[in-house]
């Protein structure tokens, strides 16, 4: 059997990957040996069972309850399609910031229309696209924390982010890298998800950078928030009053 004939890929944690090819068949791969199929010692073995213990628990006590599970591991691809999609809808906005040259936006801008539209698919019942985590900021009101940190260090983590977006030198905005620019056959939306990203960014494409701070920190109660908390999907849904933000 070969790796192509793989059709799910299960968990890679650390050294270990584990594969599941249907109907039947479970493939366990040391990733630091030199070949496939190599066998596992006892230390892999026992953190594969508790990992899949813990997937198909999980997955059972969702089924049990109705929970939505999101998975909230970091997209740095994603999160790159997001910002092309803002900046490209942001050249036609004819009240942006007198920084925001073509092909150009407020980071801050930025990362407050990227919150606002993730807020919004996790309304939906949807999965975010940046699987990024939130962090409320007294200065820049809720932004996407693992994308804050890619624009403001170039080294912070291995991630396709750096490939397609960069800060310009010296300056608060964010370009999309010129020979690496994204497109709309390049976009992983469903039709739904760019749908309500369209909503958003129609009712606050236009904002200021103040006005979109002010946004976000009205989707949740911050009198009792200190100042880089992290703010969960919990907190974002329990002040979700049942109806679309796009639609007030």
């Amino acid at each position: 059997m070969t790796m192509d004939d793989l059709e799910t890929d299960l968990f890679k944690d650390g050294e270990y990957e584990c594969y599941l090819n249907k109907p039947k068949y479970l493939i366990m791969k040391n990733r630091k040996a030199p070949g496939h199929g190599d066998p596992l010692d006892l230390d892999g073995i026992i953190r594969i069972y508790f990992i899949l213990f813990a997937k198909y628990y999980t997955e059972f006590i969702i089924k049990l309850g109705n929970v939505k599970a999101f998975n909230m591991k970091y997209d740095g691809y994603g999160a790159a399609q997001v910002a092309s999609y803002i900046i490209e809808n942001n050249n036609n906005n004819e009240n942006k910031p007198k920084n925001e040259e073509k092909n150009k936006i407020d980071y801050i801008r930025l990362l407050n229309l990227m919150y606002l539209i993730d807020r919004e698919i996790i309304y939906n019942s949807l999965e975010p696209i940046t699987g990024d985590t939130y962090v409320y900021n007294e200065e820049f009101g809720i932004i996407l924390d693992k994308t804050f940190n890619c624009i403001k260090n170039p080294h912070y983590e291995n991630v396709l982010w750096y490939e397609y977006m960069r800060r310009n030198c010296g300056k608060d905005t964010v370009e999309q890298i010129e020979n690496k620019k994204l497109s709309k056959d390049d976009y992983c939306f469903s039709n739904k998800v760019e749908k309500i990203i369209k909503d958003v960014l129609k009712k606050f494409i236009t904002k200021s950078r103040e006005e979109l701070i002010e946004e976000t920190k009205r989707s949740i109660e911050i009198s009792n928030k200190s100042n880089n908390e992290r703010i969960t999907i919990e907190t974002i849904l329990k002040h979700f009053d049942g109806k679309n933000d796009t639609e007030k």
